[in-house]
């Protein structure tokens, strides 16, 4: 368990923002899901719950726009983010282990902690989600992935709100498991997205993937392709080598249902 030296209740993104800069061992608490499973010191636990904007969701400037502070469960339940891709986001938030740790848990927490068996992050990397962070300022989600970790405050995630297809499928080997894979395919005016996640290392998009759906390939040709292309790991979950070959059925099963929607 961790322990707190002093917890304060920040006012505004900023404020969070300059106290995270003045000592290493400060710390946004977020919804402190997994935060508690670790045995860390921290100086002063930032507590942005006050802040309302933070876990507001709603449509701006032709944008759907979900705070940082969201639950996972505030996400799943919304009108506007339970429909949005025909209900992949919601999709990939059902099955995270139940209702109470949901509640808990934030879309900011899930993201900066990238969790290789995070399910949300699959998603909205296949759906092109853009960060809206205190510090850097706007940064595509796969841009913060694949960089070094920031000691940064995530104000939201913006995802466009045009018309978009998408679809989410993960292995797993119970029902509130974690992951042994999932994969998210999307289908934004013609231009398609394929994302991988749980190979166990965070999730990536699978680019040349991606443009052959583009093209015009067929699903089983665009499975085949990312499971070639992103690297796979061993874990208690799977091997490296069932990763890869299950990869390639559930990209090719959910370009398929996305087809079907479009």
């Amino acid at each position: 368990m961790y322990t707190i030296q002093t917890y304060h209740f920040c006012q505004s993104a900023e404020e969070a923002y300059e106290l995270l800069q003045k000592n290493r061992n400060n710390t946004i608490l977020a919804g402190g899901a997994w935060l508690r499973m670790t045995r860390r010191p921290i100086a002063t636990a930032l507590d942005l719950s006050r802040i309302p904007e933070m876990s507001a969701i709603g449509e701006e400037e032709g944008e759907l726009v979900i705070g940082a502070g969201a639950s996972l469960r505030a996400i799943e339940t919304h009108p506007l983010t339970r429909t949005y891709a025909g209900g992949a986001l919601r999709r990939a938030l059902e099955p995270i282990v139940g209702v109470q740790l949901r509640r808990a848990a934030t879309i900011g927490g899930n993201i900066c902690s990238r969790h290789g068996f995070s399910d949300p992050i699959t998603v909205l990397l296949a759906l092109g989600a853009q960060l809206d962070l205190v510090g850097v300022g706007r940064l595509p989600l796969e841009e913060f992935l694949q960089g070094p970790p920031l000691r940064d405050v995530l104000r939201s995630v913006r995802l466009p709100s045009g018309p978009v297809q998408a679809a989410y499928l993960a292995r797993r080997s119970s029902a509130t498991d974690l992951a042994t894979l999932t994969v998210a395919t999307a289908c934004r005016e013609g231009e398609w997205r394929v994302a991988v996640g749980a190979r166990p290392g965070c999730a990536a998009v699978a680019p040349n993937a991606s443009r052959a759906l583009t093209q015009g390939a067929d699903s089983r040709t665009a499975g085949e392709i990312a499971a070639a292309e992103l690297a796979f790991g061993s874990s208690m979950r799977g091997s490296a080598a069932y990763r890869r070959l299950i990869a390639a059925v559930l990209v090719q099963r959910c370009a398929d249902l996305v087809k079907g929607e479009l």
